[in-house]
């Protein structure tokens, strides 16, 4: 094995291995605290149980949640969208608990994160030690913990996954990559 193949392999075991300790503790305060925060994750695991109310009676889509104003509706995925809602909700219409599924969302919403930035950085930089310094900075970020586990906000987690992948968009456009994006 050539000296540089070794060396590629280490980065990329190395990559690996930050990924796995980043992942784990970014969710190990879910896992082992639950789920804390106030109004928004009872919101969204309303507009969950929402979704699910409606698969379960044979709505799809389903725009007014009908678990909020005292059970006259709100048509709530008006202004939020629920495209990325539904694979929860169908678990929870089979019979899984919100609490478990949400948590569950939280957990695949910090590997999307922790994906998109990797995936940028490999693509802007071309190297997977600044993928290695990236991820755990981007996942383990205060803003990031703060909106995992001070407000369970899945509105805010899923756009962590959505704003590499624009400066990625954005940096593809001024380097006139024309078949990237």
């Amino acid at each position: 094995m050539t000296k540089k193949k070794s060396w590629d392999n280490w980065r990329s075991g190395l990559l690996v291995l930050v990924c796995i300790i980043t992942f784990v503790w970014a969710i190990l305060p879910i896992w082992l605290d639950g789920i804390r925060g106030g109004y928004d994750p009872n919101f969204h695991m309303g507009r969950i149980m929402a979704l699910a109310d409606g698969i379960r009676a044979g709505y799809f889509p389903n725009p007014i949640g009908y678990r909020y104003l005292q059970g006259m509706g709100y048509g709530v995925g008006f202004f939020y969208g629920n495209f990325w809602l539904y694979p929860a909700a169908f678990f929870v219409a089979q019979g899984a608990a919100v609490e478990q599924v949400y948590t569950v969302l939280l957990c695949v919403l910090v590997a999307g994160a922790m994906l998109s930035i990797g995936l940028t950085t490999v693509i802007m930089t071309k190297n997977l030690g600044a993928a290695a310094v990236a991820i755990p900075a981007y996942v383990l970020n205060y803003y990031n913990v703060s909106v995992l586990f001070g407000r369970a906000a899945i509105g805010e987690a899923m756009a962590l996954i959505w704003m590499p992948l624009v400066m990625l968009g954005a940096y593809a456009v001024w380097q006139g990559w024309r078949y990237d994006w």
